[in-house]
């Protein structure tokens, strides 16, 4: 197998996409950029998944509950008294229509796949710990402000 075997290949694994959702769940406490192009990744290679895969869909009741919640927000953009800041609004909540989409489209997650997500996410933290204690390290050297390490 030549190397854009492999490369399609681990991109089309379950395992790739636990990788992307494990990150996608660290970059959350980067900040809103980052976390929202990891998911919207995540949400991509889980559409390709399903249908490189050739899955069939798999209804959960639990996973209809943010949609209906959504429906419920997008229902109120008629009874809204400011329908721009309405339609804001919709488009940063809209996670709440995507990830539940994606989950249905993706075969259920293990307790061994659970683990490789908490493995990466436990992973990345602590280099995200380390990152920013070296940043609150470095200005305190040149500030001498305690206040930088909270």
């Amino acid at each position: 197998m030549n190397a854009l075997g492999k490369i399609k290949t681990k991109l089309n694994s379950l395992e790739f996409l636990l990788y992307l959702l494990g990150a996608s769940l660290s970059l959350l406490l980067v900040g809103y950029a980052p976390s929202s192009i990891a998911l919207g990744l995540f949400c991509i290679m889980s559409f390709r998944y399903f249908i490189v895969k050739k899955r069939k869909i798999q209804f959960n009741f639990a996973l209809f509950l943010p949609v209906l919640l959504y429906l419920l927000f997008a229902a109120s953009y008629f009874w809204s008294v400011d329908q721009e800041q309405t339609l804001k609004g919709l488009g940063r909540m809209v996670i709440l229509l995507l990830i539940p989409i994606t989950f249905t489209l993706l075969p259920i997650i293990t307790l061994k796949n659970y683990r490789l997500i908490i493995r990466i996410f436990t992973f990345s933290n602590a280099i995200l710990g380390v990152f920013f204690l070296s940043s609150a390290l470095y200005n305190f050297i040149n500030t001498g402000s305690v206040s930088v390490f909270t």
